[in-house]
């Protein structure tokens, strides 16, 4: 119901192509180890850049709390596991539950480290939570689905910029792709949620 409600939702408030309900599209995997910013991709990056704006240009319902579109739960999906929690007014809140997430043998510095790089005055923005180049369907070089919307939500802005640069490979070509969709970096709070990952008890290695 997550998705469903997160489709129609952005459907009401953006020209982002995402899917029809029962209807069925061929996926299509966008490989893009190999590009050079030409022509197609160039005006793929620029429609990626535009569907990104559009979602954080919807202003949030009178009493919005971080978490999915539907007021359920919070999302935090890493690469073997997700917890939910929430949701939550704050950021402040949403914050303290990821330390919460920090397995029982975390060192004590790095405890007081992920805290004091915690911010609270991020702009709460629509996310899809999941941005990956895998759930970007391309037809005649240009975007005509993003689909798996099951976690998008309400989440802190640099939220989704921290997600999509997970789910990359970590080559320059990726991260230029990155640092093009995306209007401001969060170079900050990506590092600190790279190193986070590898502690928290659903998803440390």
């Amino acid at each position: 119901m997550t998705e469903v409600k997160g489709i129609a939702f952005l459907r009401n408030y953006t020209t982002i192509p995402v899917p029809k309900v029962l209807n069925a599209y061929e996926r299509k995997t966008v490989d893009i180890s190999s590009w050079n910013l030409s022509k197609e991709q160039s005006i793929i990056l620029s429609q990626l850049k535009d569907y990104i704006r559009q979602m954080r240009q919807i202003r949030p319902p009178t009493g919005t709390r971080i978490g999915s579109v539907t007021g359920s739960p919070a999302i935090d999906r890493r690469s073997l596991s997700a917890v939910k929690g929430g949701p939550f007014m704050l950021e402040a809140d949403f914050n303290k539950w990821q330390l919460e997430q920090l397995n029982p043998g975390t060192p004590l510095l790095n405890r007081h480290i992920y805290t004091s790089m915690y911010k609270t005055n991020h702009r709460i923005v629509y996310s899809h939570c999941d941005l990956a180049f895998h759930n970007i369907i391309i037809r005649d070089g240009r975007i005509v689905a993003i689909i798996d919307w099951e976690d998008s939500g309400w989440y802190p802005e640099h939220w989704d910029y921290c997600k999509t640069l997970s789910f990359l490979s970590g080559t320059d070509e990726h991260y230029l792709c990155c640092k093009e969709i995306f209007e401001r970096q969060y170079h900050d709070e990506f590092f600190m949620d790279a190193w986070f990952t590898w502690e928290v008890k659903h998803d440390g290695f």
